[in-house]
């Protein structure tokens, strides 16, 4: 499965990975965890992101401004890396730099809905609401 979101991608959540030291994965066909899933975990993430943004009044969803696109995919990167290391090295404690990245995917979300954060390139759509005319006619 090649990812469908334009966020981020296999590559970006291997360089992150990278960073850790100590442990030394190349996502692939045999790896635990596979491409196919660091990709797929990416694209779950991203849903998520998506999802929030279309709940918040944003009409492109998925976002596709150059600013948008970098702003969202550092966190969906990150994320996807946390991801991928718990299942790598499920029973091992987590390196700081790993717990930082799901502190930050937590307070990105929490941002999104709390709507501390905007997209850059897009504003929200605003609030349409329905009026309903009322007539008199005169007894």
């Amino acid at each position: 499965m090649a990812v469908t979101n334009g966020y981020a991608t296999g590559a970006d959540a291997q360089a992150l990975f990278n960073v850790l030291g100590g442990v030394s994965i190349t996502f692939g066909a045999a790896t635990t965890p596979t491409l196919t899933q660091v990709e797929g975990w990416l694209d779950a993430l991203a849903a998520e992101v998506d999802a929030l943004l279309r709940a918040n009044g944003y009409g492109e969803v998925p976002a596709t401004g150059t600013n948008d696109v970098q702003f969202i995919g550092r966190f969906v990167a990150q994320k996807g890396a946390a991801v991928a290391y718990g299942a790598a090295l499920p029973y091992a404690e987590e390196p700081d730099r790993v717990k930082r990245w799901n502190d930050e995917w937590d307070t990105f979300l929490t941002r999104l809905i709390n709507k501390s954060y905007r997209l850059i390139d897009q504003s929200p759509r605003s609030k349409f609401g329905t009026v309903k005319p009322m007539r008199y006619i005169k007894d």
